[in-house]
């Protein structure tokens, strides 16, 4: 019988050589009252995979419910006896997680399993994956699919990327030009085709449900307040000359930013969060705070007026100022801002994202909050390896959260973001679901053609043999590493 469930379990011992039970449509399922959204998702599961409607009326039975005597956070125990399933979570959470795993082993043998227990839980509390809707918009159906690859890999986190220079993919009623305007670009790359498109409040809602029902936490990131021109082409107050300008139709650095001096940028930056706690109510917002390298606010009288006035009187100054501002603000709505570090002090009750093991390092001297999402995978595999991704990442002292990110410069539809992604997430996955004891590559190698298969099955698409494990463009990477090295999401 087949075991080969990605992220790996803490325990699976298999009880008997012959199969004891296999699911039929006769299959009697039942779940106790918090276990409801497990059920449907396994109903789901078994209608799509398997073309099953359960009737109830035979000796076989699938049980779901929360029991006391699984401890750990999201754990689950499935056991698998005659005629019978049983998965008993920790908290609703970890029954949802029992099932992904029965589902898994369910597809990978024709709906008969041997006598087994399965014992396990997560090494780690939030398993992030950051999706970039800005430069490329995809579509609600497709973000669905996304979270339903989170959910296979038990991830739980969201980080959801939703404005930048290409694009302001968030409907926002007080403020409805940033979509009408700043959700359009006029063209992208050599073939000058025109690209656009935002979610309005209906998809945003309809795909906040869809990930409560998968256990999935959706933080939102409003990127600023460097890379902003899709906003500030919507209104052009927002910066310093107050210019008019477009939605950017390329990915580089934009001298197009929000003025840091003027009273009304903040006040248009309040309306904005208080529209966005409306909306998501994970209790996070991600505020971007990546710096463009052609910001000049030196010749803007407003934010130099601004810059004497702070102590330091830095650029650096401008940044802190305005992101304590803005963290201020989110914390009287009952968020936690989350920012990137680059090269200015954080507010205390922030949460540090942090891209290079520089900033991690700053983070931890600093007692901050952090967020290692150092693991890009818009990178080529010649450079980031299958290899890499599952031995990145370490336990750090005041980690927040682990994330993998998928800047989509280089990924403008489902398949080239597919073969990006797969099999790499399954290796972040692993790693950071499993823990140091227990991960084993060669074993993980091991389990990928069933892996594949369940994500072909979603549908996505993958990476081949060929592409997922390069030979000679091994060392072709090394020489143009130094292209990709610079965070470009």
């Amino acid at each position: 019988m087949k075991t080969n469930i990605i992220p790996e379990p803490q325990q699976i011992e298999i009880e008997s050589e012959s199969p004891v039970f296999k699911l039929t449509r006769l299959a009697e399922v039942s779940a106790d009252e918090r276990s409801e959204k497990a059920l449907s998702s396994f109903y789901r599961f078994c209608k799509k995979a398997f073309e099953i409607s359960f009737v109830g009326t035979g000796k076989e039975s699938v049980t779901l419910c929360v029991r006391g005597s699984v401890k750990e956070k999201e754990g689950y125990r499935l056991t698998v006896r005659e005629n019978s399933a049983l998965i008993e979570g920790a908290d609703e959470a970890g029954v949802f997680r029992g099932v992904q795993t029965l589902c898994s082993l369910l597809f990978q043998n024709d709906c008969s399993l041997c006598a087994l227990l399965v014992y396990d839980y997560p090494q780690t509390e939030r398993r992030a994956f950051m999706l970039d809707c800005s430069s490329w918009f995809f579509t609600p159906e497709a973000v669905k699919l996304f979270l339903d690859a989170m959910a296979l890999n038990k991830l739980n986190v969201f980080h959801w990327k939703l404005t930048g220079d290409c694009g302001w993919r968030l409907e926002l009623f007080e403020n409805y030009l940033l979509t009408q305007i700043g959700g359009y670009r006029a063209f992208t790359g050599l073939g000058k085709i025109p690209h656009g498109g935002y979610y309005t409040r209906k998809d945003t809602e309809d795909i906040l449900r869809y990930a409560e029902e998968r256990f999935i936490t959706v933080v939102p990131e409003i990127d600023v307040p460097d890379r902003t021109t899709a906003a500030i082409s919507a209104y052009p107050f927002l910066s310093c000359d107050e210019k008019q300008v477009s939605p950017a139709t390329d990915f580089s650095d934009k001298s197009a930013v929000l003025c840091l001096g003027k009273e009304s940028t903040y006040d248009f930056m309040f309306s904005v969060l208080d529209e966005v706690s409306e909306v998501f109510k994970s209790g996070l917002v991600h505020l971007g705070g990546k710096k463009s390298k052609k910001a000049d606010r030196r010749s803007c009288p407003h934010c130099e007026e601004k810059r004497l006035s702070l102590p330091g009187q830095s650029d650096e100054a401008l940044y802190s100022d305005f992101f304590n501002r803005l963290s201020t603000h989110a914390h009287k709505l009952g968020m936690k801002a989350v920012i990137r570090a680059d090269g200015y002090e954080l507010p205390e009750n922030t949460v540090c994202d942090c891209r290079s093991e520089e900033e991690i390092k700053a983070a931890k001297e600093k007692g901050l909050l952090l967020i290692d999402s150092s693991l890009d995978l818009s990178k080529p595999y010649g450079i980031l390896s299958v290899r890499d991704c599952y031995e990145h990442f370490r336990v750090y002292e005041n980690a927040f959260a682990y994330e993998a990110i998928l800047p989509t410069q280089n990924a403008s539809d489902m398949k080239k973001a597919g073969v990006l992604l797969f099999p790499r997430l399954g290796a972040f996955a692993e790693s950071i679901w499993t823990g140091e004891k227990k991960k084993n590559f060669q074993h993980f190698l091991e389990k990928l053609d069933d892996y594949y298969r369940a994500i072909a099955f979603l549908p996505f698409d993958y990476a081949k043999k060929r592409t997922a494990f390069p030979g000679a463009i091994k060392s072709l990477g090394a020489k143009i590493k130094k292209q990709f090295s610079k965070d470009n999401d």
